[in-house]
């Protein structure tokens, strides 16, 4: 059976390969590989990364994010201070997005995961972890 993009991108990117390194591989824009990832998560190829967020940090994350923005001039906002500030377009292109059974703040949440992922600081936080996948799907697509 004829291997899909989608498949090879939901194997690289559960081996712990960052969507770049992906784009790079497959010889495709990181955007095309970002709406990829999506149809995977869609699909059930990769698990929605709202739901991830969810199992790990619950309401904790939102406590340390009040902390860190007690006595500053930060705030968190709302999920409506967010859609007040998108253009008919973001809000037609993000509801076209969420798919069915899924919340807005999960898409909202797998963009930031996604983009918290490529982040270098991150990266290098992560990189001993990954290291060993990274070589082990390497030499599966013999990179």
């Amino acid at each position: 059976m004829k291997d899909t993009k989608i498949a090879k991108v939901s194997r690289m990117h559960a081996s712990g390969m960052r969507p770049s390194e992906i784009a790079a591989h497959l010889g495709q824009t990181p955007r095309s590989v970002h709406q990829l990832m999506h149809r995977a998560r869609v699909a059930g190829l990769i698990p929605s990364k709202g739901m991830e967020l969810r199992r790990k940090s619950s309401s904790a994350g939102y406590s340390l994010l009040q902390k860190k923005f007690s006595g500053t001039s930060r705030d968190i906002g709302s999920m409506k201070q967010i859609l007040y500030r998108l253009t008919p377009d973001c809000i037609e292109w993000l509801a076209n997005m969420t798919p069915d059974g899924a919340a807005v703040a999960d898409v909202i949440a797998g963009i930031i995961v996604d983009a918290c992922e490529e982040d270098p600081m991150v990266i290098s936080a992560r990189a001993k972890e990954l290291k060993d996948n990274r070589r082990k799907v390497m030499k599966e697509f013999r990179l």
